[in-house]
């Protein structure tokens, strides 16, 4: 019978590799939310205006002094989180949710390189465009600003389509975790729930980026305040992912195979000697 540990977890065989892998990925998983929920919180990252009025905000983004290493700072906070959730899949990898760990790590690689995207977008172009609108003479500032507004909705469409494929990746993950053998079944179900969630965070940024149309209000404010639930839940869900991979660091180291090697060919030369010497 496997040992557990006193929550009850399986406490399967490993190597010494694995856990210090499992423990990586742990600490990775925490400072990438650490860094996001910041961003998040923090108007150093981001300034506060109105995104529907875009003259306003351009000319916050413009007066951002440490727009583009903010961006590049957030940017590592999600190789940090899909880095972990990478080693989430490496760590089901044997059991029963083994394809499904494989198709999170597929949506973790996907979402990372929609992010990537994203920050180029807003963080390094985004940034280039409005510093020269607000520099330039008033009869070029009208050209220059269209130009922005033009890179600023390929950002929107890249946002949507990071949230709605981060969602999709949490909802596959929470899956995976239910059909794992040695996952906590809460943690699956917390991932189901905030997946589609932040889904819903994803249509309704497809359908007004930046609340331009809407404003952010009425249905549109519901879908919205729904999806930022989701967001929230999948953060909370991202930490205990990282409270799963370091209790998986306290499995048993596994035996080598073939360290026992020698041990039976000795075994069976000093066997033939006993018979030789019958």
């Amino acid at each position: 019978m496997s040992p557990t540990d006193e929550t009850g977890q399986v406490l399967t065989e490993t190597t010494s590799s694995d856990n210090q892998l499992y423990r990586a990925g742990a600490v990775a998983a925490v400072l990438g939310v650490a860094i996001q929920v910041v961003r998040q919180a923090s108007d150093r990252f981001h300034p506060t205006s109105d995104p529907s009025n875009p003259t306003v905000a351009f000319a916050d983004y413009a007066a951002h002094e440490h727009w583009v290493v903010a961006h590049l700072i957030e940017f590592l906070g999600f190789v940090l989180i899909f880095g972990a959730l990478v080693v989430l899949s490496w760590r089901m990898r044997a059991g029963r949710a083994a394809g499904w760990a494989v198709l999170g790590a597929a949506g973790a690689v996907t979402s990372l390189t929609l992010a990537a995207a994203l920050q180029a977008v807003d963080g390094i172009v985004l940034k280039v465009m409005v510093d020269r609108w607000a520099e330039a003479p008033a009869e070029s500032q009208e050209s220059l600003f269209a130009g922005a507004y033009a890179v600023r909705q390929i950002e929107g469409g890249l946002l949507a389509m990071f949230v709605f494929g981060l969602g999709l990746t949490v909802l596959i993950y929470g899956i995976a975790l239910i059909i794992d053998e040695e996952a906590p079944n809460w943690l699956g179900v917390l991932g189901i729930a905030a997946g589609p969630l932040t889904v819903v965070l994803g249509i309704a940024l497809a359908l007004d980026p930046f609340g331009e149309t809407t404003g952010h209000a009425g249905s549109m404010g519901l879908l919205v305040g729904i999806g930022f639930l989701g967001n929230l839940l999948a953060f909370l869900w991202i930490v205990l992912v990282a409270r799963f991979l370091l209790r998986s660091a306290r499995r048993r180291p596994a035996h080598h195979p073939e360290s026992k090697i020698p041990a039976l060919e000795e075994d069976g030369t000093r066997s033939g000697e006993d018979h030789g010497s019958v």
